[in-house]
């Protein structure tokens, strides 16, 4: 009858406190494997079982496998989860097909260089293709580098040093065209901003005042019977000046054009000044003439530029008519304002067009400077509404309210204001 040989067996947590004989062997039921004991360890050495090593493969197993010299003998090795091959050798790693590293293999040095062997092109595979179909970068045995297209480069790239001298000059040129283009700009600017001061109405007056002594001038030609050779030239000088005097408006920068005019000018007036004696005596009185007309427009332009700021301080006041107690308006209050400085209320009416005409957009302020309320009431046939009300009624101007009326249509109001209700 056979003999069986049984060991003594734990659970793994059990096996930890017990301290087997030398050289015993005890079976830890947890792993399944056997443990070694010396006498003195507690839990013994394990040893390890093959899913042991396979759960362990990610992790540092020196202490578990041997240490190997020489030739590894196998077909094929394979590493998974990122696993790696390392040296512990200080100076290089080399994976070659033979010892001479002349054929295919990898030379890697900690403080040198890296190689790649290759008796053949030295091929570089991407995970996908490209745009023609190849995801393959060839190291041809000539030295040259095949790209996926199937393309090839046998010397080192050297476009960026034309592109950027390219680059360069057209900076250069964009700079000095930005400059152009500010000077011009700041010239355009400059002569707009001379054109810009010129006066439209003063244009208009000093073009009325030549007129006007061109008008002198042609009734002093027919007083002094100046004959007809005389006219030809007056009229030959007073078209010049005319033309001289119109360019000058409209382009205030004296340029060449206008000096040829001048000159042209001055040429007529050498042809003037050959006339004889007597022409001359006719000149001077015409000139006379021409100074005295000369200092009316200036009078005149004088009287009419003081009217004008006379008209603009007036435009800018609105004339007043007070009141202290009831009134009904009248045409002649359009465009006025009532001042009312009553102590007791009273009431403004609104008169009918049929008995009163005022015209469309007449503008009527009433202020009340009182302590009292203005109560302003449209007269039988007339409508007054509160701006943003549709009901036609009397409204309070209260005390120091201010409040505008409008005439938008014949017998149609609206009012509106500060302190009306």
């Amino acid at each position: 009858m056979p003999t069986t040989l049984r060991f003594r067996r734990y659970s793994n947590t059990s096996l930890s406190t017990i301290t087997g004989a030398d050289g015993e062997l005890i079976i830890d039921e947890t792993n399944k494997t056997l443990t070694v004991h010396d006498g003195s360890t507690a839990g013994g050495s394990r040893l390890a079982t093959e899913s042991f090593a396979l759960s362990h493969g990610g992790s540092n197993v020196a202490s578990i496998l041997p240490s190997y010299t020489g030739n590894v003998g196998a077909s094929n090795i394979l590493l998974t989860n990122h696993a790696g091959l390392h040296t512990q050798s200080s100076t290089e790693s080399t994976f070659t097909a033979n010892l001479q590293n002349d054929v295919t293999g990898f030379y890697v040095e900690d403080s040198g260089s890296a190689a790649v062997y290759a008796a053949t092109n030295i091929v570089i595979e991407t995970n996908s293709a490209g745009s023609n179909g190849s995801n393959n970068w060839i190291f041809n045995i000539d030295g040259s580098l095949q790209f996926p297209d199937s393309t090839r480069q046998l010397t080192g790239f050297k476009g960026y040093a034309t592109d950027n001298t390219a680059r360069t000059l057209a900076q250069a040129a964009y700079n000095a065209a930005n400059a152009d283009l500010t000077l011009l700009s700041n010239e355009l600017t400059s002569n707009d901003q001379f054109i810009a001061t010129i006066n439209a109405s003063q244009n208009t007056l000093i073009s009325s005042a030549y007129s006007t002594a061109n008008a002198a001038v042609a009734n002093t030609v027919t007083l002094f019977g100046i004959e007809a050779t005389q006219n030809t030239n007056i009229t030959n000088a007073t078209n010049l000046a005319q033309a001289a005097f119109n360019y000058a408006n409209s382009i205030p920068i004296i340029d060449s054009v206008a000096r040829t005019t001048a000159n042209s000018a001055q040429a007529n007036t050498i042809v003037i000044q050959g006339v004889d004696v007597s022409q001359n005596s006719n000149i001077a009185l015409l000139q006379g003439a021409m100074t005295s007309a000369n200092a009316n427009i200036a009078a005149a332009l004088a009287q009419a530029n003081a009217a004008f700021v006379q008209a603009n301080i007036a435009a800018t006041i609105i004339p007043q008519n007070p009141q202290s107690s009831n009134y009904v308006l009248v045409s002649s209050d359009a465009g006025k304002h009532l001042y009312y400085t009553n102590g007791s209320a009273v009431s403004l009416y609104i008169p009918w067009t049929a008995n009163t005409t005022f015209a469309n957009g007449t503008s009527i302020i009433i202020v009340s400077h009182t302590s009292s309320n203005v109560t302003v009431t449209p007269n039988v046939g007339v409508t007054m509404y509160l701006a943003g009300n549709t009901t036609s009624a009397s409204r309070n101007v209260t005390t120091y309210g201010m409040a505008t009326l409008l005439m938008t249509a014949a017998n149609t109001w609206y009012i509106n204001g500060t302190g009306v209700y």
